[in-house]
């Protein structure tokens, strides 16, 4: 309803002009989101790129605990040969 000044023809306008608005925010929260959601996927990467080195490094420390065994045993069988060849 519109009334003779153009009252409505103003309201519209800045209606539209606020929807414009609202539009341009929506686009850079969109833009935004979408760059937040890259950065958790290359968080996300790093962790699990994190936890494969750590378990590997656990790996790697369980083997370094068995060779130090077998190394202490030679040692002590060299030992043990030298002393009774005496």
């Amino acid at each position: 309803m519109e009334d003779d000044n153009g009252n409505g023809r103003i309201t519209n306008a800045i209606i539209m002009n606020e929807l414009k608005h609202i539009s341009s925010e929506i686009g850079g929260i969109k833009s935004e989101v979408s760059e937040i959601k890259k950065e958790v996927r290359r968080v996300d990467s790093l962790i699990t790129r994190v936890e494969r080195l750590e378990r590997e490094q656990d790996k790697l420390r369980t083997k370094s605990d068995g060779w130090s065994v077998l190394n202490s045993i030679g040692v002590f069988v060299a030992g043990l040969v030298a002393f009774l060849r005496g």
